[in-house]
């Protein structure tokens, strides 16, 4: 099977035109939740991308000297500085506070898979769900989510996992 290739004209025309007097936020405000001591790349990397889609801002929400680090790859990146050295409940109010900001929010990136964190992203979840942004739950935001999946609340929503992560939300390992 021949994979489809998309042309940058192409990509563009999909993308929403901007008003020429709109100010910043008013074409997207994403807030990326991720990052941890050793994973400090990863949200930074998922902010850039974010910009470079055509948000206006990109946020990212992590531990505080993961937050300062990610500031030194670009002037663009705002950060929000949450308590400790990895995600946890603690954050979960400051989160919430910039989603009121927020069109959509990325959870994973660089996040780590802590059970602290862990039980952090079901509320998050939760809280975006009820926030009804769209959201996307990536690497270690999915693997953490994975498990719990039972404990969210039936209704309207889906997961998207790459192939790979069909395999982590089922919990069975990738054939050889």
């Amino acid at each position: 099977m021949k994979t489809p290739r998309v042309t940058a004209r192409e990509a563009a025309r999909a993308l929403p035109e901007r008003r020429s007097d709109s100010h910043k936020g008013e074409n997207g405000v994403v807030l990326i939740v991720g990052g941890s001591e050793r994973y400090v790349g990863a949200p930074a990397l998922t902010a850039l991308a974010a910009l470079r889609s055509g948000a206006d801002l990109a946020i990212v929400a992590a531990p505080e000297r993961v937050a300062w680090a990610i500031n030194t790859f670009s002037p663009d990146l705002l950060t929000v500085k949450l308590p400790g050295s990895e995600f946890g409940q603690d954050g979960l109010g400051r989160v919430e506070g910039e989603m009121k900001r927020a069109t959509a929010v990325v959870v994973g990136p660089g996040l780590g898979l802590s059970e602290r964190t862990s039980g952090a992203v079901l509320e998050l979840a939760r809280m975006v769900r009820k926030a009804n942004l769209p959201a996307l739950f990536d690497a270690d935001g999915l693997k953490a989510l994975a498990p719990r999946l039972g404990e969210l609340d039936s209704g309207e929503g889906g997961l998207t996992p790459p192939a790979g992560g069909v395999y982590i939300v089922l919990r069975k390992t990738l054939p050889p």
